[in-house]
């Protein structure tokens, strides 16, 4: 732990149950020497006590977070629902982008605040989860300034055929995951690219990432799901979960373009 309370370095792995089911990924991650970028973790006890006794767990948490080192952050929940492998809720909790440091407590209480409604979203309706059950741990990632972003798939997410999908975009990923933007596609099958611009500039970083996408499938036990940025030098992992099986819900995970990813 730091010399505060409720932040620790995820390097440190507070223990499960204080983390949620996304920092629990990003350990996995680090034990299997996947870079990942430097990490804070705030347990879901601040998170109970902030509903019981905002003001003084503000107190205690402005504290820590005097102790952070000073770059700018990305803010994500890290909950006990996200990311299993029925329902990914993707996008049903807050990821802020680009924080710096003398404002991360306001965004830390956006995250808490919108993983405590108490009214069930339509998400959590059609999946059966209650939003009182929720545990929110949140993620404080340093930003990485990306000449590539994207996501992986260990199969193809639409189709459901036996190749790695890979989605990337040039700079922030925010474009891809946020705004719609239209990406670079390859579908790779035993490094055989079977669809994509062979001779992209970083197309061997490209078959890097479809080749550590299927060991993760091997290591996780199930198809994964991940999101990677490049900055020139090194390759970082942001996420991993499971390819969700909700397929009843008309809810996505994901902004894949459906005509572009059917097999050809």
């Amino acid at each position: 732990m730091l010399h505060g309370t409720y932040i620790a370095d995820l390097k440190k792995n507070p223990g499960r149950d204080l983390i949620g089911n996304k920092a629990e990924s990003l350990i996995l991650l680090q034990k299997h020497k996947y870079k990942i970028p430097k990490t804070f973790i705030i347990n879901t006890d601040a998170f109970e006590e902030y509903g019981q006794n905002k003001e003084k767990t503000l107190e205690i948490l402005a504290k820590d977070i005097e102790k952070l080192p000073d770059y700018n952050y990305i803010v994500r929940s890290s909950t006990n629902i996200e990311d299993s492998e029925n329902y990914s809720h993707a996008g049903q909790f807050l990821s802020i982008p680009d924080i710096r440091h003398n404002k991360l407590i306001e965004k830390i209480c956006s995250v808490w605040d919108s993983a405590s409604k108490g009214e069930r979203t339509d998400y959590q309706g059609k999946a059966g989860v209650e939003s009182l059950n929720v545990k929110c741990a949140v993620i404080l990632q340093k930003m990485i300034s990306p000449v590539l972003s994207g996501v992986s798939f260990s199969k193809n997410p639409v189709t459901g055929n036996n190749e790695v999908v890979i989605e990337a975009v040039r700079g922030s990923g925010e474009d891809l995951m946020q705004r719609g933007m239209a990406p670079m596609r390859w579908r790779i099958r035993k490094d055989v690219v079977l669809e994509g611009d062979n001779k992209f500039e970083y197309i061997n970083l490209v078959k890097n990432v479809a080749r550590s996408t299927l060991k993760l499938k091997r290591i996780y036990g199930r198809n994964v799901d991940i999101e990677w940025v490049f900055d020139g030098k090194d390759l970082y992992y942001l996420q991993l979960r499971s390819i969700t099986v909700e397929k009843h819900l008309d809810v996505f995970s994901n902004k894949m373009d459906r005509k572009c990813c059917q097999a050809r």
